[in-house]
């Protein structure tokens, strides 16, 4: 009996393998949207193949060999819960290490962790993955062209992203050479050319096909007609999850080299991207949430660094529609429309945040700082949609973690004090609500002091 239900469990495994590989596959190859949606709709059975397959030893070799293919693929699913990517790959870069494949799954796995920091933006973590990664190149006495390949182009990308363009441009175009025609190869490709385009490689980008992938402004006014094919082309397929991808990472690489035009060139572009979707994601998708909550954090992102007023304009519009979160800052109450379209977006967000938080529980377990955050974000939605009771329950959740792991004087700890003085607020609970609010402040003016804006919430 023991060794049916452990066949049955391996079956399953290799089942959503499998149909993961598959669907990087249609990432990878103009069809992102869709691949997209569908991973949302068996996402637990997913997550769970691809952690707990690498315990398994039948399945453990199969699940690296497809997440060595799938950094950019995963990069977008979790884009607003990096956390996730960091869970998949270290359970996968230990599997690999206990089996001894250190010249080889191992150093591909560890690399693929620095494609996913580059994304979120070049950080210390950045530095550090590229240094460990660059030791264990030099450590392999065969060298791996395919793996050198990437690690010079994410190399090229982080020095870029800090400003030491020429010494980027050197490793980028050496990592073009060593580009194979693989789906994954194809796009990095893309991307270095199009950040090369500077130098003149705007050809080269467009010889390489996949058009729809070709993010930067056209140098030559007079192809802007031609440009508007493309864009159409890329509706057409459904591909907006990488091409918005793709905007993020060229945008940020060559941000020390763009002019205002070229930077408003890239907000404009993710914008339509994101605007254009509602066309291709069916109302009431699994997935859909995610996509859109996605988008306007890359939104945000590079609102950041320029603020035309045409795009602070059109980018309210969108995020009022789109982001409970952000609706909660902007919106109107005069609209019966928005209350509703709003009402249904927190309700498409509360199914999302339930799904996150229970494949932290099976993941993570109860007593985790990611699960905490589930548990403080899913509170945020409950109670924007007025279940006070629900709200209450998840902040104290939120809140009796981050007092365990944390400790009393965290500002995370205080975040959970101050969301349920809100909680209790509403639910008539005033000395409750006020002795939350006063352990929140003390914690702020400690930490932060007494002219910080977040002490200054408190004190509201």
């Amino acid at each position: 009996m023991k060794e049916m239900v452990l066949n049955a469990k391996v079956r399953f495994f290799e089942l959503h393998i499998s149909l993961f590989e598959t669907l990087t596959e249609k990432f990878l190859t103009g069809h992102s949207m869709s691949a997209f949606l569908e991973y949302f709709q068996n996402e637990e059975s997913f997550v769970q193949s691809l952690i707990d397959g690498c315990l398994e030893e039948r399945t453990v070799s199969k699940v690296c060999e497809v997440l060595i293919k799938a950094e950019i693929y995963l990069c977008f699913l979790y884009w607003q819960d990096y956390a996730m990517i960091d869970i998949i790959y270290e359970t996968a870069i230990k599997a690999a290490n206990d089996h001894n494949w250190l010249n080889s799954v191992h150093k591909r796995l560890l690399l693929l962790k620095t494609y996913g920091s580059l994304v979120m933006g070049a950080t210390e973590e950045t530095k550090r993955l590229l240094s460990v990664n660059k030791q264990v190149q030099l450590s392999t006495v065969i060298q791996d062209t395919q793996l050198q390949g990437e690690f010079l182009t994410y190399q090229g990308l982080y020095k870029m992203f800090i400003g030491r363009v020429e010494e980027g441009v050197r490793h980028l175009e050496e990592a073009l050479s060593l580009m194979e025609t693989t789906p994954k190869h194809r796009t990095l490709k893309l991307i270095i050319l199009q950040v090369l385009a500077l130098y003149q490689k705007v050809d080269e980008c467009k010889a390489m096909g996949n058009t729809g992938l070709v993010v930067i402004p056209e140098i030559d006014e007079t192809r802007r007609e031609e440009d508007g094919i493309h864009l159409n082309e890329t509706r057409l397929t459904h591909n907006q999850p990488l091409q918005t991808e793709v905007v993020i990472l060229v945008s940020q690489t060559v941000k020390n080299i763009s002019t205002d035009t070229t930077s408003q060139f890239f907000s404009n572009l993710l914008l339509q991207i994101l605007t254009e979707s509602d066309s291709t994601i069916p109302t009431g998708a699994t997935g859909r949430f995610n996509f859109h909550f996605s988008g306007v954090r890359m939104l945000i992102k590079l609102k950041k660094e320029q603020e035309p007023c045409n795009l602070n304009r059109r980018y309210s519009e969108f995020s009022s529609r789109k982001n409970p979160k952000i609706v909660e800052k902007n919106i109107s109450a005069t609209s019966s429309n928005n209350s509703e379209h709003t009402k249904a977006n927190h309700v498409e967000a509360l199914e999302s945040e339930k799904s996150a938080l229970d494949i932290r529980l099976k993941v993570l377990g109860e007593e985790h700082l990611q699960t905490a955050s589930s548990y403080h974000s899913l509170a945020a939605t409950q109670h924007s949609l007025g279940d006070f009771v629900s709200a209450l329950e998840s902040n104290k959740r939120a809140l009796n973690i981050r007092l365990k792991v944390l400790g009393k004087e965290h500002l995370q700890t205080a975040d959970s004090y101050h969301s349920l003085a809100a909680t209790q607020h509403s639910l008539g609970d005033f000395v409750s609500a006020l002795a939350s609010a006063k352990r929140a402040l003390n914690i702020r003016l400690k930490i932060l002091g007494e002219e910080h804006s977040q002490t200054a919430d408190s004190y509201h």
